[in-house]
């Protein structure tokens, strides 16, 4: 039994020999690419700031909003979902956000999962450093080891030879405000042409009631602004949401929409989940601005 327990032991070391190895192999990919990258415009009013991913760039129209909302710079927030919650949450802070400020958190459901809290071994996440990593690891131990263990060399190699398309960082890391995605020029997304390609099913069957419980207690107190959170749009029948976690969220967090108002019909989709097209940007936008007279106030 001892000299079981002792090669447990030497297996579990070398194991985590092993997985720091990879991990610091992996340091020199991380790219703080968007980082500092922001939509709308800071004209240093009190700001109503999105939070999302890329259902940001195709689903908000940003002129429209800070026409109707004049005493406000609405401004978008975002990463893509590969990316993971931890560094857009990261990204959020760069706006320093105040106590008469409104964070609208337009999360897709997958960064509702801790899966995606930090996806260290995506070949597609942006956004990221070390110091953010860190503080993954000390705010949220269990899920930032659990993506820490899976963790391999063949994950650092695929990362690596994928870096090509990035874009060099925002050395000066100032950040710049785009008045409108250039993703809203595309000819197929102005003419609202109707996409019937299979590529619109989203399936998020966990719920862990725990680690919602510890997003909206980190997201409260780290930020001291009026939070409120939005349900992204999703395409009617194409989808497969845990019930039981749509009934926490609806009951400990505060959406401004509900869940039925966030699906869309086939004719307002674009190229894939998440992504309408100009007329559900502007069916978005226009219910968007509802929800924020009639739930927010103003």
């Amino acid at each position: 039994m001892r000299t079981f327990l002792i090669n447990i032991f030497r297996f579990g070391v070398l194991l985590i020999f092993y997985k720091l190895i990879t991990f610091i192999l992996l340091i020199p990919t991380f790219t703080n690419q968007s980082s500092n990258d922001f939509y709308g415009v800071d004209s240093n009013k009190h700001k109503i700031i999105l939070v999302g991913s890329s259902n940001l760039e195709h689903n908000i129209d940003y002129p429209l909003l800070n026409k109707t909302f004049e005493n406000y710079d609405v401004i978008g927030c975002n990463l893509n979902a590969p990316s993971g919650l931890f560094a857009t949450l990261n990204k959020l802070k760069q706006l320093n956000p105040s106590d008469q400020d409104i964070i609208i958190l337009c999360l897709p459901h997958s960064l509702y999962e801790s899966e995606f809290l930090l996806p260290l071994k995506s070949n597609q996440k942006i956004g990221f450093n070390l110091d953010m990593v860190l503080k993954s690891f000390y705010n949220f131990p269990i899920p930032s080891l659990q993506s820490f263990f899976t963790l391999n060399i063949n994950d650092v190699y695929d990362i690596g030879t994928k870096r090509g398309y990035l874009k060099p960082s925002n050395e000066n890391n100032l950040n710049t405000f785009s008045p409108s995605p250039k993703m809203q020029g595309s000819k197929d997304y102005l003419n609202c042409s109707i996409n019937n390609e299979d590529m619109f099913f989203i399936t998020n069957d966990t719920f862990e009631q725990g680690f919602l419980r510890k997003i909206n207690t980190y997201i409260a107190s780290e930020f001291n602004s009026k939070i409120f959170y939005r349900y992204p749009a999703i395409r009617e029948n194409n989808f497969d949401i845990n019930k039981f976690r749509l009934q926490y969220l609806n009951e400990e967090f505060e959406f401004i929409n509900s869940f039925k108002n966030s699906i869309y019909t086939e004719n307002y989709w674009y190229n894939q989940w998440y992504h309408l097209n100009a007329c559900g940007r502007d069916l978005n936008t226009e219910k968007l601005i509802l929800e924020i007279k009639s739930k927010i106030g103003i």
